[in-house]
């Protein structure tokens, strides 16, 4: 997520601007500018006043006629449940029906009472001692440890956003976020125990006693409002039955939700110029309170500005295809799941969204869904991973996809994605009927093409690839232009890095981002796009794909894709897969001279490196070859590459094979999710000579070997494609 800061176009120099706009159109430009202008004016700060709990009085904040007396407004909301539902009944006994789809309430309980010990789950990830209740100003000590001096919580937040300096502030969002909120309720819901909901409360007095409005850095972006207050808002519902003694607790509730909803409008000229998820959350959180409690003055504005930004948002940022404009698939997740509460909660309360939004929204599953390895859930980590998950509604783990899939599948596509199991429980929560109520769950309906994404898959009955090939029409999120995935029975063979952070000292400055650290080829050191900010690429390297051919029986798969990021030297990379049955997969990597040299001219003759990211196993590297024990497997993985130097990294150390130059400290880690990195396994393989240059390189599993395959080779040029037909097993390709 972007820094309110930094804003869309990254170190704002003329020239980079002057690029900026070209790349991203003027709009985002004109937005962000109007943003600026309104923060220099004094405006934003007008509108978002520094003020104190209980000032101005909570009666100010609703419509004339509505009690303020905490036992009357309490019966009040209770008025309101004939004419407003929430996602479930608050007064509904959930516990025999979520022990039906969590089995074992144990670890439910587990996570709620670690809560309560101090220890917190963080982007979804590891669990730290923070205390209970935290320090709100102070980042989390997770990775590296520089930069965790408290941040301001008195001035404004205008003021306090100034004094971030290089701190992470996402260690201090995270805890802020409310994301705990869930798991104390479904704790609560599950075992019937107070103490969870007391638990919320004693957290919830604290963040607001070292958080007045509009003051320190949790104010600074109103997505993290919105995230806030619709946590809130599930919590408001969800520990209703523990509360119906203590009235005034829903008083303080509503301020709460009414001063974070108040937050988000200022601003929003922010959240266009992102044009991404920012824009999803905020209008959802606005359309949540103005629909929810529309006793507050202004519900009835909130509710139409949230519904009519989000309609526009899901038009313009979900592909036609259904992928999303963030090539993440994580912000692919968080953007969906924003969309699914609030397209839920139109439905129930008779304002659903028109049929060309819903309809968005099932091809934007069907896209995810085409991600998703059914054994484990998980999903390429391609793409910026802050470790955003607005519902951490399962006992599934952060990688697993399959909660928000079969939801999401159920209410856009009206069938589940997947049989029974414990994802079903986003369903339940949703109100929605998952695997475990369909006499016979559907599959997920895959598909193989997302060009608008930039998704190409190569699916057996074991393994699948992914390459990414994408024409970018939005900024790109990562320099990952033709990486390739590679999954074989649940295991993430050939791996993206992820993110781990966005902020943090060298090497660790959004490192992961880079071209050198994916399953791709770079030339002479070089990035193929020139990053002008943390979150900003230009010159964009565009992707284009050649075809994709495959043979009758379905034994021989092959596409081909060529990218432009090095067209500036003249040279062209065509990069082609082929899958022969399962155990057998090929890349071909050619770089050919396609036109002049319009860079300053190199010295030597290009040096080209592929690197591959490789899971953490037992390994042995002799010469170029390279051997693997998969778990589970009798017989191990080779890694044959046809040409060059080969080295293999692990933590940012050689392990084996040559030094390859220049070698990056980021070489053998990955990030599951944001702020935690762990080691695996990086090959780097360099090829030099002069162009053209043509590198092959073998996954065989299971003791196939490439002899099996039959090429027809072509000669590397511009024609593009290396091969010109395939024999597989009796299975003829020709192309």
């Amino acid at each position: 997520m972007t820094s309110v800061a930094e804003g869309p176009f990254g170190r704002a120099d003329p020239a980079t601007v002057i690029r900026a706009a070209r790349d991203l159109g003027p709009l985002p430009l004109a937005l962000y500018a109007t943003y600026r202008l309104s923060l220099a004016t004094g405006w934003v700060r007008r509108q978002t006043p520094a003020t104190s709990w209980g000032a101005p009085p909570v009666q100010e904040w609703f419509q004339t006629g509505v009690p303020y007396d905490p036992p009357a407004y309490l019966e009040y909301r209770r008025s309101l449940s004939s004419l407003v539902h929430f996602l479930f009944d608050p007064d509904e006994d959930l516990a025999t029906r979520l022990r039906r789809v969590v089995g074992d309430p144990r670890p439910v309980l587990d996570e709620a009472d670690a809560i309560l010990d101090g220890v917190f789950r963080l982007f979804g990830g590891q669990q730290v001692r923070l205390g209970f209740p935290p320090d709100w100003a102070t980042p989390a000590e997770m990775g590296e440890a520089e930069g965790l001096r408290p941040l301001d919580l008195h001035y404004h937040w205008i003021e306090s956003e100034a004094g971030i300096g290089n701190v992470d502030v996402k260690l201090v969002w995270e805890a802020s976020r409310f994301g705990w909120a869930f798991a104390l309720v479904r704790a609560a819901r599950m075992s019937g125990e107070r103490k969870y909901a007391e638990g919320f409360w004693s957290l919830f007095l604290s963040w607001k006693a070292a958080n007045q409005p509009n003051r320190g850095v949790n104010w600074i972006s109103a997505q993290e409002a919105a995230l806030r207050v619709m946590a809130v808002i599930f919590a408001a519902y969800g520990f209703a039955p523990f509360w119906k003694e203590t009235p005034e607790r829903m008083l303080d509730l509503a301020e709460f939700i009414a001063v974070h909803a108040a937050r988000i409008p200022p601003t929003m000229a922010y959240a266009r110029a992102q044009g991404n998820n920012h824009l999803i959350l905020e209008a959802a959180a606005l359309y949540t309170v103005g629909l929810l409690f529309p006793e507050i003055r202004d519900a009835a504005r909130w509710r139409q500005t949230g519904r009519r930004w989000l309609l526009k948002a899901l038009k313009r940022q979900f592909f036609r295809d259904g992928g999303y404009i963030q090539h993440s698939s994580n912000y692919h997740r968080l953007a969906l799941e924003a969309s699914l509460w609030a397209a839920r909660l139109a439905a129930i309360n008779g304002d659903p969204l028109p049929s060309d939004a819903l309809e968005t929204l099932g091809r934007s599953v069907t896209c995810l869904a085409a991600l998703v390895d059914p054994a484990t859930g998980e999903a390429p980590n391609f793409g910026p991973n802050d470790g955003a998950m607005f519902l951490p509604l399962s006992r599934q783990p952060f990688g697993d996809f399959r909660p928000l899939v079969q939801a999401a599948s159920v209410m856009f596509r009206g069938k589940a994605a997947f049989g029974p199991g414990a994802w079903d429980e986003l369903c339940l929560w949703f109100g929605l009927a998952g695997g475990a109520r369909q006499s016979e769950p559907t599959e997920a309906i895959i598909a193989d093409e997302f060009p608008d994404a930039g998704l190409h898959f190569l699916r057996g009955k074991r393994s699948q690839g992914m390459l990414r090939c994408a024409h970018f029409t939005s900024r790109p999120g990562h320099s990952d232009q033709l990486h390739f995935d590679l999954w074989r029975d649940g295991h993430n063979v050939l791996r993206d890095p992820g993110t781990y952070r966005y902020q943090a000292d060298p090497p660790w400055d959004n490192a992961l981002a880079d071209a050198r650290v994916h399953n791709t080829v770079t030339l002479a050191g070089l990035e193929p796009m020139r990053r002008a900010g943390r979150f900003l690429w230009l010159d964009w390297d565009q992707g284009h794909v050649l075809g994709r051919w495959r043979s009758a029986g379905g034994a021989l798969e092959l596409v081909a894709a060529e990218r432009s990021g090095y067209r500036s030297l003249g040279i062209t990379h065509t990069r082609t897969v082929v899958r022969a049955g399962d155990d057998l997969w090929l890349v071909v990597d050619d770089l050919v001279r396609t036109g002049p040299d319009r860079s300053r001219g190199m010295a030597t003759p290009p040096v080209a490196l592929a690197g591959w990211g490789l899971p953490d196993w037992l390994f042995a590297l002799d010469g170029r070859r390279l051997t693997l024990e998969v778990p589970g497997e009798a017989r191990p993985l080779r890694v044959e590459p046809s040409a060059g130097r080969a080295g293999l990294y692990r933590a940012g150390q050689l392990v084996a094979g040559v030094e390859v130059r220049p070698a990056l400290p980021a070489w053998g880690w990955w990030s599951k999710t944001y702020a935690s990195k762990d080691p695996c396994l990086y090959l780097a393989v360099e090829i030099g000579g002069g162009l053209p240059l043509r590198l092959s390189t073998w996954w065989c599993f299971g003791g196939a070997s490439p002899t099996t395959l039959t090429i027809g080779w072509a000669e590397p040029g511009p024609k593009g494609r290396p091969i010109d037909w395939l024999e597989y097993q009796g299975q003829r390709l020709d192309l």
